[in-house]
């Protein structure tokens, strides 16, 4: 907490620092301790090569010190905005995170298709195997299966950061969600339709098609935002 504060603070400066004002500094946030605790922290993080000593006075962050605090905040932001989203209430968070997967998604199967593996299409076989099962038999859709179809097509991708962004809109505390439109989509009769969309989209990343697999995730979550608006307007 209070390492994590002094760099924070180091870096909001952009300039050198002291271990008097970066006590005092830290106390205004909430953490309380002293200039000699504040000494002995700041020898540890130079010690981490996280800081060092200014050539003036003082402390600076320094290059792997920059970096750790821009990648801390971010991911912090990013945990703010979730859980933000996840306050949401239930109707319009679901119609937001199906617009969210759309502009993300199909950008993920394109790359999933360039990149795939024997072992990502074994798993997206087996996975479109247990929804024909479910449909054939007539039996009920093992809980998130649907999503674990998408989540796959996201693994397959060689881009981290379209990992990362389609981690983000399907977050398992979105979960619940997907009960929701599991629902709708029963309620509208369309669950032969998801397994035919799920085809398409596997047998373009099968071929290698990345525009193909695009254009079939695309034409997938679309048809799932216009079912829900046909459903709330119903």
């Amino acid at each position: 907490m209070l390492e994590r504060l002094l760099l924070v603070e180091l870096d909001r400066a952009g300039r050198p620092l002291g271990g008097e004002v970066l006590q005092r500094l830290a106390a205004e946030r909430g953490a309380e301790a002293s200039v000699s605790t504040v000494a002995r922290r700041l020898r540890r993080l130079d010690q981490l090569g996280l800081t060092e000593a200014a050539l003036t006075d003082g402390r600076v962050l320094t290059r792997e010190g920059a970096r750790l605090v821009a990648s801390t905040l971010r991911v912090e932001r990013a945990a703010s905005l979730l859980a933000e989203a996840s306050e949401l209430s239930t109707d319009a968070q679901l119609h937001d995170q199906l617009v969210a997967r759309l502009a993300v998604e199909p950008a993920a199967a394109a790359d999933a298709a360039r990149h795939r593996s024997r072992l990502a299409l074994e798993e997206l076989e087996h996975s479109l195997a247990v929804h024909t099962d479910a449909l054939e038999y007539g039996t009920e859709l093992p809980r998130g299966a649907t999503l674990r179809f998408h989540r796959l097509i996201s693994a397959a991708c060689d881009n981290a950061l379209l990992r990362s962004m389609v981690a983000v809109v399907l977050d398992g505390s979105l979960d619940p969600l997907q009960s929701e439109l599991d629902r709708v989509i029963r309620v509208r009769d369309s669950d032969e339709q998801g397994l035919h969309d799920h085809s398409r989209i596997l047998d373009a990343v099968r071929k290698g098609d990345g525009p193909a697999a695009q254009e079939a995730m695309r034409a997938h979550l679309q048809r799932l935002v216009e079912e829900l608006e046909r459903y709330r307007n119903s």
